[in-house]
């Protein structure tokens, strides 16, 4: 079965992929530990077939610091400085299955 990723456009134009798993664990990890209702399993699974959720939960409650270690160059960037905080905050975001 192919793995699901986050795939990011920064300002410089280059692709970056993200393990929607990353993406899912950190998710599901917060609504465990604060909802009484929720489970780890519950969320992870909600999480990993929602791609809504996976743009939504990466731009609004994670940094690129959180997700860098993870990320794999999908497109070759330009020679230009890189402000990897806001591509992580702004950039496009799609949902890809490797």
């Amino acid at each position: 079965m192919p793995e699901k990723y986050l795939r990011v456009t920064m300002p410089d134009g280059s692709k970056w992929d993200i393990p929607a798993k990353v993406i899912a664990e950190d998710r599901a990890k917060h609504y465990a530990a604060t909802d009484p209702e929720s489970t780890y399993e519950e969320e992870f699974e909600f999480t990993m077939g929602d791609d809504f959720e996976l743009r939504d939960w990466s731009g609004n409650n994670m940094d690129w610091a959180d997700v860098k270690n993870y990320a794999e160059r999908a497109v070759l960037p330009d020679p230009d400085p890189i402000d990897w905080e806001m591509g992580w905050i702004d950039g496009e975001k799609e949902i890809i299955e490797k």
